[in-house]
């Protein structure tokens, strides 16, 4: 199994705003003007290209109107090494200008995205950023029977990191105050596991037999998963998820591609199916385009509810389905492109979403967030 290394070669984020290339900065760096083009708030990353003046030295990014420096992470996880990521927050159909400076050192913030391999339990893969947790399963708990390669999630009502801490104790499926584990995955795809589908018959992949973590934070990150060959007979292929999470996020962007293994040709769409798990007394939502599907669990006893969510992008045909025992998005993926889908979840018992239609509200906005990007320019 790989260990961990550092890497800066990832691919730039679908639906993360992006700058044009700007120009040189002088000694006062490089204005950006972002604008948000929605009529509601948002807070979340993006990335601004850094001139190549600046790119050997410490930065800052400067809010120009209030003076604020805002939370960057440099390098950023991005495949371009001229990227720098920046925390941002905009009001309703705002304008922000951002200037970036060379700094005598960079503010590091405190760490709010991170995750790491776990040969401690097993080989999990768990990821948290200050709103809520995830874990998937590796060869250690394969080799003891146990078969999945669902999306598992870790409820947490605290804005600190918790991996490490309920992991060194082994109490986390009990609430001392900061959140637990009460999320049974088993077999099932869990928060955003995927299948390939033929007919009535759903494939699946075992749990992961590689992983690689590419950014360790402090407000993304990233990492990749492998699969050893799975899917339908004359479909096989083998599989890599690359996983992100940004800080302020509930969702996780994945991107999931797909290698032919099968000595035929694979078809040129594969029938591929997004699932979240669901009981028949859980609140369950989704949009009339099929772009996203939400549940929102019965209550588990004292524990509370768990609403999971997964979205496609807009520009991607797609449907729901609601069978055996999860709501599913479905779509034709051609095995030469990468999927690239978000998964998403929430805690009625954590600080954001106590109830149903609050989270409910929060998928349909975040795939508006996602149809209309933060708009950037570099001031000239």
């Amino acid at each position: 199994m790989n260990g961990s290394r550092s890497c800066l070669g990832l691919v730039l984020l679908a639906g993360c705003a992006v700058t044009p290339p700007g120009p040189q900065p002088g000694a006062a760096g490089v204005r950006y003007q972002l604008r948000n083009p929605l009529e509601e708030p948002r807070q979340e990353l993006v990335e601004l290209t850094v001139p190549s003046s600046l790119r050997n030295g410490h930065l800052a990014a400067v809010d120009e109107r209030s003076g604020e420096t805002l939370a960057l992470q440099y390098p950023a996880a991005t495949d371009r090494a001229d990227r720098v990521l920046v925390q941002v927050r905009l009001e309703p159909r705002a304008q922000r200008t951002i200037r970036l400076r060379a700094a005598t050192e960079s503010a590091a913030p405190p760490p709010i995205a991170y995750g790491r391999h776990v040969p401690e339990r097993k080989d999990d893969f768990a990821w948290e950023n200050d709103r809520i947790a995830f874990r998937m399963y590796g060869p250690a708990l394969a080799a003891d029977g146990e078969i999945t390669s669902g999306i598992d999630v870790w409820a947490k009502r605290v804005r600190t990191p918790v991996i490490d801490r309920w992991y060194a104790t082994g109490d986390y499926h009990a609430d001392h105050g900061e959140g637990l584990d009460f999320y049974k995955v088993g077999p099932s795809r869990g928060c955003g596991g995927i299948a390939l589908r033929d007919g009535d018959a759903f494939a699946t992949s075992g749990n992961y037999v590689h992983w690689r973590r590419l950014a360790a934070g402090p407000l993304r990150v990233v990492f990749e998963l492998d699969y050893a060959p799975w899917g339908l007979v004359g479909a096989r292929v083998a599989e890599t998820k690359r996983i992100s999470l940004d800080a302020g996020s509930n969702f996780s962007r994945i991107e999931t591609r797909f290698r032919p293994q099968s000595a035929q040709p694979v078809p040129p769409a594969l029938p591929v199916a997004i699932g979240v798990q669901r009981a028949a007394a859980d609140n369950a939502a989704h949009d009339a385009g099929g772009h996203w599907a939400n549940v929102w669990s019965a209550p588990q006893g004292s524990a509370g509810s768990i609403g999971c969510a997964v979205v496609l992008p807009a520009s991607v045909a797609a449907g729901v389905e609601d069978r055996d025992g999860h709501l599913w998005l479905t779509t034709e993926q051609s095995a030469a492109e990468p999927l690239i889908y978000y998964a998403g979840a929430a805690w009625s018992g954590g600080q954001d979403f106590p109830v149903a239609a609050g989270w409910n509200a929060e998928v349909a906005a975040f795939a508006r967030r996602l149809a209309a990007p933060i708009q950037i320019s570099a001031e000239r």
